[in-house]
């Protein structure tokens, strides 16, 4: 019960104080989505150790440009959230990742198939020599996304 208590709140973890422990992103300054109108939206998570469904955030994901970076802007339903710059493109396509102490999540959106959206609880994390941050545990929870 745990995991998915932590799972249903990640979206609020991006309001207020939270911002003093974000890392991989910044708090928007902005709705970019008034710029950016497609994107992704979470439709279904569940425990990879045993299917158990997890109830999706409701934020909805777009990839945006600010000035000279791109970003994935993980917007809240009153138009807030967080600008994800920490990014690495690898064989199966792109990928955004930001943690808040021990809770994170990462984005892949893949060049073929359905983005997907993966939970980490109690994540490690560590520096590539592409200079983003990936995640060096494993997911706890799988969740599908679908094009707006």
């Amino acid at each position: 019960m745990k995991a998915i208590h932590l799972v249903a709140t990640l979206p609020l973890i991006t309001a207020g104080c939270a911002s003093w422990f974000l890392h991989g992103a910044k708090l928007a300054d902005h709705d970019y989505a008034k710029d950016h109108p497609g994107g992704y939206r979470v439709v279904g998570c569940a425990m990879i150790s045993d299917g158990t469904p997890v109830p999706p955030p409701n934020t909805t994901y777009h990839v945006v440009t600010d000035g000279a970076a791109t970003g994935l802007f993980e917007r809240s339903p009153d138009g807030t959230g967080s600008l994800i710059e920490n990014h690495w493109q690898a064989k199966d396509g792109d990928h955004y990742f930001v943690w808040v102490k021990q809770t994170g999540w990462e984005m892949v959106l893949p060049k073929e198939g359905p983005p997907k959206r993966l939970v980490y609880i109690g994540v490690s994390e560590m520096g590539q020599a592409d200079g983003a941050v990936h995640p060096t545990t494993d997911p706890a929870v799988s969740c599908t996304m679908e094009t707006l």
